[in-house]
């Protein structure tokens, strides 16, 4: 009874999520921690240049 009231509430409100996140979480992931890095990192470098003057 429960599975189906899940089925029917949330199959047509959370098909693009649940579809979006099988295919593509994992790669999303992987590409918001390498771009996260790389701002962390020309972050650090401008900022021990003195880019940002404090």
């Amino acid at each position: 009874m429960s599975e189906n009231e899940n089925n029917d509430n949330g199959e047509m409100k959370f098909n693009f999520w649940t579809i979006d996140r099988s295919m593509g979480e994992s790669r999303f992931a992987q590409v918001l921690g390498v771009l996260l890095f790389i701002g962390i990192v020309i972050f650090s470098i401008l900022f021990k240049m003195g880019y940002f003057g404090i």
